[in-house]
């Protein structure tokens, strides 16, 4: 080191913050380890590990890797891992304690509709890893986006900065493909978002919507633990027409809290007509009840009325629904005069929300 060489001054320059850090850098440097009073603090093994890092003394970024590692985590541990980890490059490996931190953030706020005013106070790594853990409890996609733009909202006032904050966070945290039609209609109406920005992503969304996979879609909420759903399924009166008496045509999947749904209609008799029904897919995880209400568009007033309403447990892959939701016999269901059909087209919808 330079302090070998008598003709060459050192200096060593550092902020007034990483004072106490330094004292206790050059006594592992020339003693060999730290002091006690430093090895079961956080907030001094992280200043630590950085200042060392910053000097290249490998060997002490490394022991305080491995000291942080053996301490209990919490909320406080778990934010400072997060922010050093999207601020700075440690040599050493700090990925387990990244890791940890957002698993044990994501548990932590698992269900966040119960500590929604909590999250305004928190950083943007720490909101990342809540909203991307695996299992979040969250009625729907739309509420994820507003607690986001509410958080946004308190932490940036100034409506430029917080739009250029959320447009560099917002596609990492919201899966807007899986937002409500209307709720991407609010967001056209709001300036939260910038103004081309939002129309980009409404634009992509509604296509994506209109032409990727039923399968794709519903992938992408299988690590939300969605508690209400509201699915579209449109049927045009030519598939109706086609259907013979017993015979059935199924949705995509749909996930509420890890369990796979799909509506099944079906042409059940001449006399009963039109039957649609809510079906759990694959397997049953558990037992799990629901209360489930169909609706579908009709003309003239062009909007969804509620024809069905009720509450099932479902204890195996029995299907539940209404067997005659439009209370006509089929020749008069398939008929052009119909009012359900519009365009030829009919458009049914179903909200479910689990019962805790």
């Amino acid at each position: 080191m330079r302090e070998t060489d008598p003709q060459c001054e050192a200096i060593i320059k550092v902020d007034s913050s990483e004072a106490v850090a330094l004292v206790e850098l050059l006594h592992y440097m020339y003693g060999g380890e730290l002091s006690s009073t430093m090895e079961g603090g956080v907030v001094t093994l992280v200043d630590m590990m950085l200042l060392s890092d910053k000097f290249g003394v490998v060997s002490c970024t490394d022991h305080c890797i491995r000291l942080l590692k053996g301490l209990p985590m919490t909320q406080e541990s778990a934010t400072i891992y997060l922010e050093i980890a999207s601020h700075v490059l440690v040599k050493g490996d700090i990925q387990p304690l990244v890791d940890a931190a957002k698993k044990f953030l994501a548990t932590q706020y698992k269900n966040v509709m119960k500590c929604e005013d909590d999250l305004c106070n928190l950083t943007l790594p720490v909101i990342e890893a809540i909203i991307s853990g695996e299992g979040l409890r969250v009625p729907s996609e739309d509420q994820v986006y507003d607690m986001v733009v509410k958080w946004a909202q308190e932490q940036f006032p100034d409506l430029e900065e917080r739009r250029i904050i959320l447009g560099s966070c917002i596609t990492r945290l919201v899966h807007f493909s899986c937002l409500s039609p209307g709720k991407l209609k609010d967001i056209l109406a709001r300036d939260d978002l910038d103004r081309d920005f939002a129309n980009d992503v409404v634009r992509e969304a509604l296509f994506f919507k209109a032409y990727s996979s039923k399968e794709i879609l519903d992938r992408r909420s299988t690590n939300r633990g969605y508690t209400r759903c509201i699915y579209y399924f449109d049927l045009s009166l030519d598939q109706c027409k086609r259907l013979k008496r017993g015979e059935s045509i199924f949705s995509g999947r749909f996930y509420l809290g890890k369990q796979s749904f799909c509506l099944q209609a079906m042409h059940r008799s001449v006399e009963s007509s039109f039957g649609l029904y809510l079906q759990v897919r694959d397997c049953l995880l558990k037992e799990i009840t629901v209360n489930c209400t169909f609706s579908t568009m009709k003309k003239p007033e062009m909007d969804f009325m509620n024809k069905w309403t009720t509450t099932y447990k479902f204890t195996t892959l029995t299907g539940w629904g209404y067997p005659n939701l439009f209370k006509m016999p089929w020749v008069s269901f398939v008929a052009k005069d119909n009012p359900y059909f519009i365009n030829e087209m009919l458009h049914l919808r179903a909200e479910v929300i689990i019962i805790e």
